[in-house]
């Protein structure tokens, strides 16, 4: 019972929060990177035609980095939360019954849980920002080959462009890289953000009571 009234009182604060706020700016931002990214792309494509494939199986490589970034993440990060809330109850423990654990003299074994429960966190933790290093490095490899085959095609063809056409589509190449790992990592915060939408979408489609019928009414002298 409890449990079920935590779990309601969640839903009216933090998902509502949550759908109120960050949910709709990373809809936003994510809307922006995506559309400045088909920009980029068909920009290349318009310029330098012959180049577009090139620039279409990077990007597919980043597409499926990401992917497996975002469902290796998503399960870090909810062990990562679950290591963190033990640690806050530890410290609330430890302030409300600081005269209990000297009293007893257990400030070792107290010492010890907390720091088994501060291990536990280091250790989820650690994942999570080498992960985040995985797929930094990678994208940025990625970005690398883009831009290096770009103006390695643009220097050693014959192609008749403008000097700053050229300039600006090396700009638009290495820009590429920093827009991808923007994108994988806010649509990572959005995906997660959108659980809150499927949270209280259950709550929306539960079983309701029968409407009212003409039926169901009471006679007039009710209650005899």
């Amino acid at each position: 019972m409890i449990s079920e009234i935590l779990r309601i009182v969640s839903r009216f604060t933090k998902d509502i929060k949550t759908i109120d706020g960050s949910f709709q700016r990373l809809f936003v931002a994510l809307m922006e990177l995506t559309i400045s990214l088909l920009l980029r792309f068909c920009y290349l494509v318009y310029f330098v035609p012959k180049f577009s494939w090139v620039a279409l199986v990077l990007g597919f490589m980043g597409a499926w980095l990401g992917n497996r970034y975002i469902h290796c993440q998503m399960c870090v990060k909810r062990e990562m939360s679950n290591a963190k809330s033990p640690i806050y109850s530890q410290l609330n423990s430890a302030i409300a019954g600081v005269i209990s654990i000297r009293a007893y003299g257990a400030q070792n074994a107290f010492r010890a849980d907390t720091q088994g429960k501060l291990d536990r966190y280091t250790r989820t933790a650690t994942t999570f920002y080498s992960l985040n290093r995985w797929v930094s490095f990678r994208i940025d490899v990625l970005g690398g080959l883009l831009a290096s085959g770009l103006a390695a095609y643009l220097v050693y063809t014959r192609h008749g462009l403008d000097p700053a056409i050229v300039g600006f589509s090396l700009t638009i190449a290495v820009s590429v890289s920093q827009i991808i790992l923007y994108w994988v990592r806010i649509s990572n915060e959005f995906e997660v953000s959108a659980n809150s939408v499927e949270r209280l979408q259950d709550y929306c489609t539960i079983e309701q009571e029968p409407h009212h019928t003409a039926k169901g009414e009471p006679p007039a002298a009710w209650p005899t």
